[in-house]
């Protein structure tokens, strides 16, 4: 899609029926998220004569009626729609199952609770059922298009995120002063040992070598790994729900004909028709003009905002049952208490709902402006450091495990069998190394890191590294050594790899990076650090896959 570009509204409209007929269709964890409020409008919808036993019998004929819907809507994902997610649903039969599991939720509360006593006859039944029935019709397709929303917007605050911690990896220092303390100590224990050295006491060079290993570096790269395998948040209902609230929360056409027509069948059961229907209109005008008039504010803050929405929603359900109260009276068995809690809370859900079918009509254009805008309230700027300090505890860990540990227990090995030549050399050299932690990784080119990449796997796995058409640019870029490091350890420690292929290209928009080993391929099991790296970096644009003739296949592209 092309930003900036303003969608026809018949792509709109199908970007619509996308989301509801899709994958987002069936989401069980937004489905949790909005229980309660499904629960407290049917309790005081159906609650009219107040008394504990009442309220009990109430809550238990809810939660049984709710447990038979997602009895069903679990039959629905796993035997009816099942092919959704490679071929979209037909959008009939998916509100005509969204009018059924409505019908169902009204008609089978109303019956538990004439069974268990609270409802003293069931001429109620119909009515609520066909209420139920069209708020179902809306409560679905709603639901699956705030799933579809939520996914569009965690994909394109993963590419957000990838984008600034590939710009910022490419200076990258490790921040943390305690690391900074631990390197000097191992510099310090260095020195110790080339004093013992210079003043003729090489016996007890190997054993402080092998304290220096034991002591200090593995428990520092321990650290490292530990650190750098904690979870990088992900973007939340919570962060989808700011931006809802502050993304013009206030569409008064769609928000007075969902509530109206909901509000409708309780009216017609009470009054009748004629002044159901002017009841009907009459609310949804008073929430129009109020939704209007709300629209023309915009609190800057989040906090701001989010009240806002809330009082202005607990005004506007007031001012719907006072206007009716004042036209046609009160209505028998909604005081006006309980009517205005039932109003505010149908108008509050549907409001907060059709933010999130605004979200949807959006374009990525619109939806990467407002996460940059609100990047630090949404921790975006925070996942970039906590990511770039991942990648630099990794490398660090990497190095000093591999590089730094094996070159002392070498020298430690080579005293015990008498062999002291070049020592001093040596250790200069490891200090040298220990020196260069603490300067920023892009020190050499990428060109000649994965050279040293290659010759700290020998002896281990025989790794080969093609570079095409290196830039300039892509030799400053520290990302595309961290990723070929990365695919070379799983290949070798996972895959037990012998033999690894790399090849880089750097093209004029992408850096594509291909990884083939000989290995055992990769196997099920549970998303590791890695491929969340992969995805951070390349904003999804990897895969791995198993070859036919054994082994496995990395393919990513990194934008320039």
């Amino acid at each position: 899609m092309t930003y900036g570009v303003v969608e026809k509204p018949a792509l709109r409209i199908r970007k619509l029926i996308s989301a509801v007929t899709g994958p987002s269709l069936f989401n069980f964890r937004v489905y949790l998220f909005f229980l309660p409020a499904f629960w407290i409008t049917s309790l005081l919808s159906n609650l009219h004569n107040f008394s504990f036993f009442n309220l009990g019998v109430w809550t238990v004929a809810n939660i049984l009626a709710m447990a038979i819907c997602w009895v069903l809507l679990l039959f629905a994902d796993r035997r009816i729609f099942t092919n959704r997610k490679l071929k979209p649903a037909n959008i009939l039969a998916v509100l005509t199952f969204a009018l059924f599991i409505g019908a169902t939720k009204g008609s089978a509360t109303i019956y538990l609770a004439w069974l268990l006593g609270a409802e003293a006859h069931l001429d109620t039944l119909w009515p609520r059922t066909v209420q139920a029935a069209i708020l179902g019709l809306v409560t679905l397709p709603a639901l699956a298009i705030l799933a579809a929303s939520f996914k569009r917007f965690q994909n394109e605050r993963d590419a957000l995120v990838a984008e600034r911690v590939s710009q910022a990896s490419n200076s990258a220092t490790f921040e943390s002063g305690k690391i900074r303390l631990e390197i000097d100590r191992l510099r310090s224990s260095i020195s110790d040992v080339k004093h013992q050295l210079s003043g003729n006491s090489e016996s007890r060079v190997p054993a402080l070598l092998k304290d220096v290993v034991h002591e200090q570096l593995r428990p520092l790269a321990q650290r490292l790994w530990e650190e750098q395998k904690s979870n990088a948040s992900d973007f939340s209902f919570k962060n989808l729900s700011r931006l809802a609230v502050l993304n013009r929360p206030f569409a008064g056409t769609a928000v007075a004909g969902i509530v109206s027509t909901g509000i409708l069948i309780p009216y017609l059961q009470e009054t009748g028709v004629g002044e159901g229907i002017l009841r009907s209109l009459a609310t949804g005008t008073v929430i129009w003009l109020a939704y209007w008039a709300a629209s023309k504010v915009r609190p800057a803050s989040i906090a701001g905002s989010a009240a806002y929405f809330v009082l202005f929603n607990f005004a506007t359900a007031t001012a719907v049952v006072v206007v009716s109260d004042l036209l046609f009276g009160t209505l028998a068995n909604y005081p006006t208490a309980v009517a205005v809690a039932v109003m505010f809370v149908w108008i509050t859900q549907t409001g907060f709902m059709t933010g999130f079918v605004k979200s949807t009509l959006e374009t990525r254009a619109e939806i990467r402006r407002q996460l940059e805008q609100l990047a630090v309230q949404l921790g975006v700027d925070a996942e970039v450091i906590h990511t770039k300090n991942q990648l630099v505890s990794r490398e660090l860990a990497n190095h000093i495990h591999g590089n730094v540990q094996n070159k002392l227990l070498l020298l430690a090995f080579k005293l015990d069998r008498g062999e002291g030549e070049n020592l001093q050399a040596e250790l200069e050299q490891i200090d040298s190394m220990l020196a260069l932690l603490q300067k920023p990784l892009t020190a050499i080119t990428t060109s000649a890191s994965l050279t040293d990449l290659a010759q700290r796997w020998q002896g281990f796995a025989n790794l080969e590294i093609e570079v095409s058409q290196m830039c300039q640019l892509c030799e400053s870029r520290s990302d595309i050594v961290r990723i070929v490091e990365e695919a070379a350890n799983n290949s070798i420690r996972h895959g037990l790899a012998h033999t690894i292929l790399v090849s880089v290209v750097c093209l004029s928009d992408d850096v594509v990076i291909q990884v083939t080993d000989d290995g055992i391929g990769p196997r099920a099991g549970a998303v590791g650090l890695g491929s969340k790296y992969f995805s951070t970096v390349s904003g999804q644009n990897w895969s791995l896959k198993a070859l036919s003739q054994g082994g496995s296949k990395l393919t990513l592209a990194l934008r320039h």
